[in-house]
């Protein structure tokens, strides 16, 4: 079974994430990470096949230095960073190398989903 990795420092949104992604059949393992060195450690031991990752982490290493960070170490992972930005600045943030899709927190429960089994098919984040 694959692994997925949440990175998300808001405990009650994480765990909220955790139990939506399992509830829709997702079939996979689900870790979670507080901080981005703790998603850093956790990515390079458990090599997960998509990590979610706020963009604005309260400490330490921010959402898109975490990206760029997992690729570095495993480019076939795929990269979803969530945000609260308005849709103009995500089409800006959408040239960011790293990661496979920016998502609003307001269409999570219609994008999330779709993004992570896209992400965990054989031919992933072609």
């Amino acid at each position: 079974m694959e692994n997925i990795l949440i990175v998300e420092d808001h405990k009650e949104f994480r765990e909220a994430m955790k139990r939506f992604i399992l509830m829709k059949g997702v079939k996979a393992d689900i870790l979670e990470a507080v901080t981005g060195q703790e998603g850093i450690d956790i990515a390079l031991r458990r090599r997960p096949k998509v990590v979610i990752i706020d963009i604005h982490l309260t400490r330490g290493i921010s959402g898109l230095e975490l990206a760029s960070l997992i690729k570095r170490q495993d480019d076939s992972c795929g990269i979803i960073i969530l945000t609260m930005y308005a849709k103009q600045d995500m089409k800006d943030l959408g040239r960011h190398k790293d990661v496979e899709d920016f998502i609003d927190k307001s269409d999570l429960d219609r994008r999330l989903v779709p993004t992570i089994n896209r992400l965990l098919s054989p031919k992933g984040n072609l």
